[in-house]
C-alpha cells in the first residue's frame, strides 16, 4: 500500500496537481462564481488556506454513530443504556489495538462469552479477527455468538456452483442478471465467507463450534436478549454512516445533506451528493464506505439487494470510470452531469479473476 501511495503521489505531482499530506479539510462553500472554496488546515503547522475547485469529491469514509446504540432496537430494546459498560463497536475492534481492548473485558473469565450484533461483513470480519488473535479466549464451543436479523448470505460465482455445494438458499431474484453471480453484493466473500460456510458445514466442511449464529426472532426476542445479558462483552456491528464535509451555499447558509439527516443513501446513482430534499448538490460527488451507492443497470447486482455496495474493486473500475466522467463533465458549465455510467463490470471482474470483495474498514479520509 505504501508503494501504491508513492506512485499515485508522484503521478499527481507530475500532472501539476497538489497533494496535501497531514492536512484536514474543515468545510467548503460555493461562491457566487460557482466554484467551491474548501478550507484546509495543516495538522503540523496549524496554518489554514483555501483550495478552489470546480468540483468536490468526498472520499471521507464512514463512522459508527454512538447514537444508534441508544436508538436502534436489538432484541426488543436498544443496546444502551441496558448493556452500558460492556459494549464496543466493531470499528473499535477492527482497528489497531482493538482486540486488546476487547480482551480486557474477558480477564478472569473461565468461560468467556462474546456476542456480536449484526449480519454484515464487519460483524463476521470481527469474528474472524477474534478467532485469529484471541485463540485462548475463543477456543470453547459457543465462545462467539453472532446475532443477526437477516439470513447470512453466501456469494457463489454461479447457481451451479452453489447447488454443487448443496447451497439452495436463493431465488432467481438473488442472481445478478449481468454476471450470473449468486448474492453478488449481499453475499459474504473471502475470510468471512469461509467462516460462515465452515460454521454451517456448507459443502461438506467440518464445522466450527466456536462460532454460533443466532437469527433474532422478531416475534420472540427473549432468547437473543438473554444471550446479550449473559455475554461478557458485546460488539455492535450496526453499520456505518457517512462522514460528510460541512458544505455552505454562497450566502453562507449550511447545506443540509441527506447523509446527515436520514438513513437514506448520501449519493445518487451517479455518485452525486444529495441535499436533505434528495437533490444533487452541484459539483459535489461522493464515494467509498457509507456513501450508500447502489449499483443498477449495467453495473449489475442481484435484484433482491437492498443494501449499499462497498468494495475497492468496485470503486476502482466501473464506478470509478463513471465518477471520472461525471467530474470532468460537471466542470464544464455548458454540459449537464451525465446519467450513471454503463459498463459491464462483470467482464472486468472475470478478466481479473476476482469479484467486488467488500471493504472491511472505513475508507481513508481525503486530506
Amino acid at each position: 500500500m505504501v508503494l501504491i501511495g508513492e506512485v499515485l503521489h508522484k503521478a499527481i505531482l507530475d500532472a501539476g496537481g497538489l497533494v496535501l499530506v497531514d492536512h484536514e479539510a474543515t468545510s467548503a462553500h460555493r461562491d457566487a462564481d460557482g466554484l467551491w472554496h474548501t478550507k484546509t488546515c495543516s495538522r503540523t503547522m496549524g496554518t489554514t488556506f483555501e483550495v478552489v475547485s470546480d468540483t468536490l469529491l468526498l472520499a471521507t469514509g464512514g463512522a459508527q454513530d454512538p447514537a444508534r446504540l441508544l436508538e436502534e432496537p436489538v432484541a426488543g430494546r436498544p443496546l444502551l443504556p441496558t448493556f452500558a459498560g460492556k459494549i464496543l463497536q466493531s470499528d473499535d475492534v477492527l482497528r489497531q489495538g482493538g482486540t486488546e481492548r476487547l480482551a480486557r473485558f474477558l480477564l478472569g473469565r473461565t468461560e468467556p462469552r462474546i456476542a456480536i450484533v449484526g449480519g454484515s461483513t464487519s460483524a463476521v470480519a470481527t469474528a474472524v479477527l477474534l478467532l485469529r488473535t484471541l485463540p485462548e479466549e475463543t477456543k470453547r464451543p459457543g465462545s462467539i455468538q453472532i446475532l443477526h436479523r437477516r439470513p447470512l448470505r453466501i456469494f457463489y460465482p454461479s447457481s451451479e456452483a452453489a447447488l454443487a455445494d448443496g447451497y439452495t438458499e436463493f431465488e432467481p431474484c438473488d442472481i445478478c442478471p449481468v454476471s450470473g453471480f449468486v448474492f453478488r453484493f449481499a453475499g459474504f466473500r473471502t475470510e468471512s465467507r469461509d467462516l460462515i460456510m465452515n460454521v454451517r458445514r456448507i459443502g461438506g466442511r467440518p464445522g466450527d463450534p466456536r462460532v454460533v449464529p443466532m437469527l433474532i426472532d422478531g416475534a420472540d426476542p427473549a432468547p437473543a436478549h438473554r444471550l446479550l445479558e449473559e455475554a461478557d462483552v458485546i460488539v455492535a456491528a450496526l453499520g456505518y454512516r457517512p462522514r460528510l464535509l460541512p458544505l455552505f451555499d454562497s450566502s453562507g447558509a449550511p447545506i443540509r445533506l441527506t447523509g446527515n439527516t436520514s438513513p437514506r443513501p448520501a449519493v445518487d446513482g451517479a455518485c452525486r451528493v444529495l441535499d436533505a430534499k434528495g437533490r444533487p448538490v452541484a459539483g459535489v460527488f461522493g464515494i467509498g464506505l457509507a456513501a450508500g451507492f447502489r449499483p443498477a443497470g449495467a453495473l449489475g447486482g442481484e435484484p433482491s439487494f437492498v443494501g449499499q455496495a462497498n468494495g475497492l474493486w468496485l470503486w476502482q473500475t466501473a464506478v470509478g470510470s463513471m465518477l471520472l466522467d461525471n467530474l470532468l463533465t460537471a466542470a464544464r458549465e455548458d454540459v449537464a452531469p451525465p446519467s450513471p455510467f454503463a459498463l459491464d463490470l462483470h467482464v472486468l471482474e472475470q478478466a481479473a479473476g476476482i469479484g467486488a470483495a467488500p471493504d472491511l474498514r472505513p475508507a481513508a479520509a481525503a486530506r
